[in-house]
């Protein structure tokens, strides 16, 4: 439960509200919890989480299901998946997985997982402004993206797929 409230109704009527936490994540822990989207632990299956984003790398600890477990690297791992999910290079392969390295790199992957982008939390508005900027030349060059270096400032580095071609 996220919240509750009584109040009364008159003449003879009580009001109660009752409002839910909703499953908003995965988070990768000692096992896969699911966590609403303030990061409050809920448990280990609730409804249909295979469809929810997942979340690994986070090194936390002395947690339990009610507490909290969002940090300010998790924090901008989702708003950052959610702005990258609007762009329609990934319209039909969304984000789903967000991997927090260390505090200064984060890497996204693919539903497919055949796309990464990788970014610096630090100079992510920049380089989502950035990458804006290129998306006409990256998808000129096709769907076929092995993954995308937005770590830099001011530079992206994208690195396509190469099929080898083999005769016999």
């Amino acid at each position: 439960m996220q919240s509750a409230s009584a109040r009364r109704v008159f003449p003879q009527g009580i009001s109660v509200e009752l409002k839910e936490r909703t499953p908003f994540a995965k988070v990768q822990l000692d096992q896969v919890y699911v966590m609403d989207n303030y990061g409050v632990l809920l448990g280990t299956e609730v409804g249909d989480a295979n469809k929810l984003p997942t979340i690994t790398g986070i090194k936390a600890q002395n947690f339990k299901l009610g507490s909290n477990v969002a940090n300010e690297e998790i924090i901008r791992g989702l708003k950052m998946m959610h702005s990258l999910n609007q762009l329609a290079m990934f319209e039909n392969n969304q984000i789903d997985n967000v991997h927090i390295n260390s505090r200064s790199r984060i890497t996204f992957s693919t539903h497919n997982r055949d796309t990464k982008i990788y970014m610096r939390p630090e100079i992510a508005r920049e380089s989502f402004k950035n990458l804006v900027l290129a998306l006409d030349a990256i998808e000129k060059k096709g769907q076929d993206l092995s993954y995308i270096d937005l770590s830099f400032k001011n530079k992206i580095v994208v690195k396509h797929r190469k099929e080898v071609k083999r005769e016999f």
